[in-house]
């Protein structure tokens, strides 16, 4: 299994909403600024539900898929 760097994944996660923009015949100059949209939407839903967990019991991997998402977020944002 291959880990992808945080600029990877960023550009895999908005290329999958953009080619569901594009079947769906978005117009075509916001399908990317869209596709980024649901992008870092996607995003801060997993570091939210990765903050809810409760204190004291995140272990060191939790810790750093945390910095990993947001570093993530950041990829999308500069895209």
């Amino acid at each position: 299994m291959k880990y992808l760097t945080a600029k990877e994944k960023a550009k895999e996660l908005v290329n999958k909403f953009y080619i569901i923009l594009i079947k769906k015949n978005y117009p075509r100059v916001s399908q990317l600024s869209e596709a980024k949209q649901c992008a870092l939407i996607a995003i801060d839903e997993r570091i939210e539900e990765m903050k809810s967990l409760l204190p004291g019991i995140v272990a060191t991997w939790e810790i750093e898929k945390e910095k990993f998402l947001n570093d993530v977020k950041k990829e999308i944002e500069n895209f």
